[in-house]
């Protein structure tokens, strides 16, 4: 996201022709309900579909910090 604010619509090397990198109400919009809508159904989807599939949410960087030290840990 930062990079269509930043950069607009310049091409880019890793971008496929024509595709444009514009931020519109209808992802923003997106991006706000995502725990309401998405994240929702992904999650019935994941009890429905895989109820012994182990699902971690990490709310911040710090919790992303600790889970993976607490995995390189467990894995040595």
């Amino acid at each position: 996201m930062g990079a269509a604010w930043a950069g607009g619509n310049k091409p880019r090397v890793d971008r496929a022709e024509g595709c444009t990198e514009a931020i519109d109400w209808e992802f923003l919009r997106y991006i706000w309900r995502y725990r309401r809508g998405p994240a929702k159904r992904l999650q019935q989807a994941l009890t429905q579909y895989a109820p012994r599939t182990p699902v971690v949410r990490l709310a911040s960087r710090r919790a992303a910090r600790r889970w993976l030290a607490d995995l390189q840990s467990n894995l040595q």
